[in-house]
């Protein structure tokens, strides 16, 4: 399905064929397994992902956080299996750079992962963002 939406776009990065193709990878990726694993198994699929861009995260090589989010706006647009605990997982990873990374580039990315976030709709995505939408104020002062 094509969409035009800023989170099907790429972004920071985007415009680079190596950066589409590593997008397009992992939502394919992650699509086959949704097919190929049962529920559970692909639920702790899915933990092992997220539990990886949470590492990348915790990096303190900028490359590593930027393409920890990439992955995360990639998983954000996956419709596969959601879940109150994907919201929570994904908006706790956005959250953890607020709080902890500086960069001005990886701050972008974060506010456009927060941006897909919000994308997605529903009440408990309204107020994750919304949590998130207070904490950026709060580090501005």
């Amino acid at each position: 399905m094509a969409t035009t939406r800023a989170c099907d776009r790429g972004g920071a990065g985007a415009g680079s064929s190596a950066g589409d193709v590593a997008r397009a990878a992992l939502k394919k990726h992650v699509e086959e397994e949704y097919h190929d694993l049962s529920g559970e198994a692909f639920s702790r699929f899915m933990d092992q992902l997220y539990d990886r861009r949470s590492g990348l995260i915790d990096s303190n090589k900028v490359s590593d956080n930027l393409g920890a989010l990439h992955a995360i706006v990639v998983l954000i647009e996956v419709k596969l299996g959601e879940s109150t605990a994907k919201v929570s997982k994904i908006s706790a990873y956005i959250r953890n750079v607020f709080e902890s990374k500086r960069d001005p580039e990886i701050l972008m990315l974060a506010s456009r992962a927060r941006g897909c976030l919000a994308q997605t709709g529903g009440a408990m995505t309204a107020d994750e963002v919304e949590r998130l939408n207070i904490l950026t104020r709060l580090r501005a002062y």
